[in-house]
């Protein structure tokens, strides 16, 4: 496994998390903000998505053992999760009435906390914690992570053996 990739992609997400706050500190116009909050969010996605995509057909070319392969998808996951709990974060930072469940937190480390557990938690589709998004940004962005935490976990790991089977028969 290519660990260099990983780390670039936990880069790419702490450094576009970094330009949302960027935007936050210097009081950009709300629509501005939230216009750029969207744009990196989608461009990690896409970016982890189709690393991913690209390694899996990689990885289904070869016969890579199946425990390294789910240290891969974990990974990812782990990269997916932390970049929307940046999102999220960046949002409540942006506008405190975005999500519900926060009010009894008492420093920033503990928001976040908050808020990473919330992506864990719909990423794994387990539910939502007690912090509940209630306005549309944050609504749209909890709708997304659920979109892409169902590809990933539905299509790509539970049917990992059907997909190397489908892509070496491909190749034959």
């Amino acid at each position: 496994m290519k660990y260099k990739e990983v780390i670039i992609g936990f880069l790419l997400a702490i450094l576009l998390g970094a330009g949302e706050f960027l935007l936050l500190k210097n009081e950009a116009p709300k629509g501005l903000v939230l216009f750029f909050i969207f744009l990196f969010s989608v461009t990690k996605v896409l970016y982890v998505v189709v690393k991913c995509f690209r390694r899996i057909v990689t990885i289904a070319h070869t016969n890579m053992p199946y425990h390294r392969f789910l240290i891969f998808i974990a990974s990812n996951v782990s990269l997916l999760v932390f970049s929307f709990s940046l999102d999220y974060f960046a949002i409540y930072t942006y506008d405190p009435a975005s999500f519900t469940g926060l009010e009894d937190t008492t420093n920033v480390v503990e928001e976040y906390f908050k808020l990473f557990y919330l992506s864990l938690l719909l990423f794994t589709n387990m539910g939502v914690a007690n912090v509940v998004p209630v306005k549309i940004p944050a609504e749209i962005l909890v709708m997304f992570e659920a979109i892409v935490s169902f590809v990933t976990l539905i299509f790509i790991l539970s049917d990992y053996v059907t997909l190397r089977d489908s892509l070496r028969r491909l190749k034959k």
